[in-house]
C-alpha cells in the first residue's frame, strides 16, 4: 500500500492520490504541506520512503529546523522535497532523492549522478548522444548545414586559423556564447592577416580553446567567436557583422554557452563552480542505492525571478542567443545542460523532457504569441546591460524573428496589433526607480525606464473577457535602415479613449517612490491597495520614474505639470496636487461577472512640442478594481469606464455625470 504521508516518493506503482492519475509518475504530483514530524512519525511506523526523507534532512542539517515539507513527484526526474524553514526567515531549499544503482533491482532510475568534472568521458557522452539523437530524431531542429558567416575559425587541425569561406558556402559550424568581461579585443586591423595564417595557441583565451575542444567532440570543424570573427577596430566591419549576429546564432548547428565563467580567461571545462553534492541513504530490504542531494538552481533549474544565476545568464544580450539557437549546450555552474527546439535535458535527470513552450514553438493564436513576447520582455529587462542605450538594440534580433512569424509592426519593444495590452507594463520593484542617463524610447514604452518590468496589471492568468475602451488611431516611430524602429524619443502614438482628470502628489518627499493619486475627493497611494470604506472598489497604481515639477507661463499666469524629465543628480522637488489625466485602456471582466479590473495610464502634459497640438507622456500605470456581489450590477454595465470611482457614496455609473469624457490623446 502506498504511504499516505510521502506517496512513497513516487517509487510505488500504487497511488492513493486523487486527481493525479493512476500513478504519481504520470505527471507532476504535489503532496500538500507536511511537517518534519509527520515524516518522522511515518518513518517510525515503518515507511521506508519516509525514512529516506528523514535521512536526507539529517544529512543536510534540516532536522533541527522543523521545516514545512512539500513533496513534488515529477514524471521523469528525481523526487523533490521542498523544505521551508520559518525560523530561518522562510528560507527554502529543494532536496532530491533518487535511485542510482546501474542495474536497479526494484526501482526505475529517475535521476543520475553528475560527474565531478565537465570534461569527463561521461559528460562528453551525454553531450554527444544528445547531439546525435537530435540530428537523427528531431525534424523540427533540422538544418545540419547553413550558409556560413563571413569569417570563421577553422578548428579542424592545429593551429587554428581564421578563414573567409566565401559567399554561399555551407557547412556545419558552432557558435560560442560567453561573457567578455574586461577582456581585450582579439582580432584587429593589425593582426587579421596573421590570424588567417594561424592563431597563436598561447594568445587564445581558455574559453576559446575549450569551445574548440567541445566542437571537435561533436565532429564540427568551424567555430564562430565574435571577438575573432569581427574586426573589432574596424567600424564598418563591426557594424555589418554585428547586425548579423542573431542570424549567426540561429543558423549555427549548435551554440556552446560558457555559462559558468565571468570572462574568457577562465575555464568552464575543468571544474564546476557549484557542483552537485550527494549523500548515500540507507534503504532497508533492497540492493538499490538511494542518494539525496541539494538541488542547485542554475540554467534549466533556475527559479523565475531568482537572483542566483550563472554569470552568462544575467546578461541581456545573451537572451537572443538562447532563444534563437536551434541547439544549445550550456556549461552551467553545476552540470552540462542541453536544449534544442524539441527537448530539454541535463546530466542530473534520468530522461529528456519536452521543451517548454517557447516564443518560436507552435501556438494556437496570436494572443499566445504576444503573451510569450511579454514573458520574453519580462525576462530580458531583469538582466544586465553595460550601456543603457542598448536597452532596445540588444533585443532587435528577437524582434526581427517575431516580426517574421507574425508580420506585426514593431513599436519600441511592443507590437502595433497588441499595443493596448502591451502598454500595461509596470516597474517591477525599486531597482529601476531612478532617472536614466540615456534611453532613447518614447514614454509609453517599457524601454524608457531602467530595471525590470512586469505585466502584472494584465492578469493574463485570469479567466474572463476584455472590454477595450481605447483604440489606436496613429503611430509615428522613426524607422532605421534595418527596417525596424529604434524607438527614438521623437516617436508618438495617438489614442482615443475615456479620460478622467485627477491630481498627483508626493506626500512623503523623503520616500521618492511614494505618491498619492486624488480622484474627486478620494485619495489612493502608490503600491498600496486600500479600499474605500463601505464600498467594494479600490485603485492601485505605480509611478514609472521620479517626477519633477515644471511651471509653464501661460498668458498672465502659470500652469504646473509633472514630468519624468529628471536627470541623474537633479534635485527631487515635491509634487503637490499637480494635474494629470487618466486614460482608460480596457477592463477585464472575470467570467463570474463578480470582479472587474480596469487598467489605465497616468499621463502628464509635456511642454507643447508645436503650436498645434498638446502632447502627453506616460508617468505611471494603474488598475481600478470593483468587487461586486452577484446581481449588484447588470453585466451590460460592467464595461463602463471608471466604475471604480465612487460618486457620493455610490459607484460611478453614467457618462452624463461628467466624470469622464472621450478624448484624442497624443502620447510621446
Amino acid at each position: 500500500m502506498c504511504c499516505s504521508v510521502c506517496g512513497c516518493l513516487g517509487f510505488c506503482d500504487k497511488s492513493p492520490w486523487d486527481g493525479f492519475g493512476p500513478s504519481p509518475r504520470g505527471g507532476l504530483a504535489v503532496f500538500a504541506s507536511r511537517t518534519y514530524d509527520d515524516i518522522k512519525d511515518s518513518a517510525h511506523a515503518g515507511c521506508e520512503f519516509c525514512d529516506l526523507a528523514c535521512q536526507a534532512y539529517k544529512l543536510l542539517d534540516y532536522a533541527a529546523s522543523k521545516p514545512e515539507v512539500n513533496i513534488h513527484v515529477h514524471q521523469d526526474s528525481a523526487a523533490e522535497i521542498l523544505a521551508i524553514t520559518h525560523d530561518r526567515g522562510d528560507e527554502s531549499d529543494s532536496i532530491q532523492i533518487f535511485a542510482c544503482t546501474e542495474k536497479p533491482v526494484a526501482f526505475k532510475q529517475f535521476g543520475r549522478e553528475v560527474p565531478a568534472r565537465p570534461d569527463s568521458d561521461e559528460s562528453f557522452h551525454f553531450l554527444k548522444s544528445s547531439y546525435d539523437s537530435c540530428l537523427e530524431h528531431h525534424p523540427d531542429c533540422q538544418q545540419t548545414s547553413s550558409i556560413l558567416p563571413k569569417r570563421l575559425v577553422d578548428i579542424s587541425k592545429s593551429p587554428n586559423r581564421l578563414v573567409e569561406p566565401g559567399p554561399g558556402a555551407r557547412a556545419q559550424y558552432a557558435a560560442l556564447s560567453y561573457r567578455w568581461g574586461h577582456w581585450k579585443s582579439f582580432t584587429t586591423k593589425d593582426n587579421v592577416e596573421s590570424h588567417k595564417r594561424e592563431i597563436d595557441p598561447k594568445s587564445e583565451p581558455t574559453v576559446f580553446q575549450e569551445a574548440a575542444t567541445v566542437a571537435r567532440k561533436l565532429g564540427i570543424d568551424y567555430l564562430w567567436i565574435d571577438s575573432i570573427c569581427i574586426i573589432q577596430d574596424d567600424n564598418e566591419d563591426w557594424a555589418a557583422e554585428a547586425a548579423k549576429m542573431a542570424q549567426v546564432y540561429e543558423n549555427a548547428s549548435v551554440v556552446i554557452a560558457a555559462s559558468s565563467v565571468f570572462n574568457p580567461g577562465m575555464s568552464f571545462l575543468t571544474h564546476r563552480a557549484s557542483p552537485f553534492e550527494s549523500s548515500p541513504l540507507n534503504f532497508k530490504g533492497s540492493s538499490t542505492i538511494f542518494r539525496a542531494r541539494k538541488r542547485p538552481r542554475y540554467g534549466l533549474h533556475s527559479k523565475p525571478g531568482s537572483l542566483k544565476k550563472d554569470p552568462l545568464d544575467i546578461r541581456a544580450w545573451v537572451l537572443q542567443e538562447e532563444q534563437l539557437a536551434r541547439r544549445r549546450i550550456s556549461y552551467s555552474s553545476s552540470e552540462v545542460q542541453w536544449k534544442c527546439k524539441t527537448i530539454e535535458s541535463c546530466e542530473c535527470r534520468g530522461a529528456p523532457q519536452a521543451r517548454q513552450s517557447s516564443l518560436f514553438g507552435p501556438k494556437v493564436s496570436q494572443s499566445d504569441l504576444h503573451h510569450d513576447w511579454n514573458q520574453i520582455v519580462k525576462e530580458y529587462t531583469s538582466r544586465q546591460l553595460t550601456r543603457q542605450s542598448d536597452r532596445l538594440p540588444a533585443l532587435i534580433g528577437l524582434a526581427r524573428k517575431f516580426e517574421s512569424i507574425t508580420s506585426g509592426t514593431y513599436i519600441a519593444g511592443m507590437w502595433q496589433d497588441n499595443l493596448i495590452e502591451d502598454m500595461v507594463w509596470k516597474r517591477d520593484g525599486d531597482a529601476g526607480f531612478r532617472p536614466p542617463d540615456q534611453l532613447n524610447a518614447p514614454s509609453f514604452s517599457w524601454a524608457s525606464i531602467l530595471g525590470s518590468i512586469s505585466y502584472q496589471p494584465g492578469r493574463w492568468g485570469y479567466r474572463g473577457t476584455r472590454e477595450y475602451h481605447s483604440r489606436l488611431l496613429h503611430v509615428h516611430i522613426p524607422a532605421t535602415a534595418d527596417g525596424l524602429d529604434s524607438g527614438l524619443e521623437s516617436g508618438f502614438v495617438v489614442l482615443q479613449g475615456p479620460v478622467m482628470n485627477a491630481t498627483l502628489s508626493s506626500p512623503k518627499p523623503e520616500e521618492p517612490g511614494s505618491y498619492r493619486l486624488t480622484v474627486g475627493d478620494r485619495h489612493y497611494f502608490s503600491e498600496v491597495i486600500a479600499f474605500d470604506e463601505g464600498l467594494e472598489c479600490t485603485c492601485e497604481f505605480t509611478i514609472d520614474l521620479p517626477l519633477t515639477i515644471h511651471h509653464d507661463r501661460i498668458n498672465e499666469g502659470y500652469s504646473r505639470r509633472a514630468s519624468r524629465s529628471l536627470k541623474p543628480g537633479d534635485t527631487l522637488n515635491p509634487v503637490d496636487f499637480v494635474p494629470v489625466k487618466l486614460l482608460s485602456l480596457y477592463s477585464l471582466i472575470q467570467s463570474s461577472g463578480a470582479d472587474v479590473y480596469e487598467n489605465f495610464l497616468i499621463l502628464g502634459q509635456r511642454a507643447n512640442p508645436s503650436q498645434h497640438e498638446e502632447e502627453y507622456e506616460r508617468i505611471g500605470i494603474g488598475t481600478g478594481k470593483v468587487f461586486l456581489q452577484t446581481g449588484d450590477l447588470s453585466l451590460s454595465k460592467l464595461d463602463t469606464p471608471f466604475r471604480w470611482v465612487p460618486d457620493n457614496g455610490t459607484l460611478a455609473q453614467e457618462t452624463a455625470q461628467g466624470l469622464y469624457r472621450k478624448e484624442v490623446i497624443r502620447i510621446g
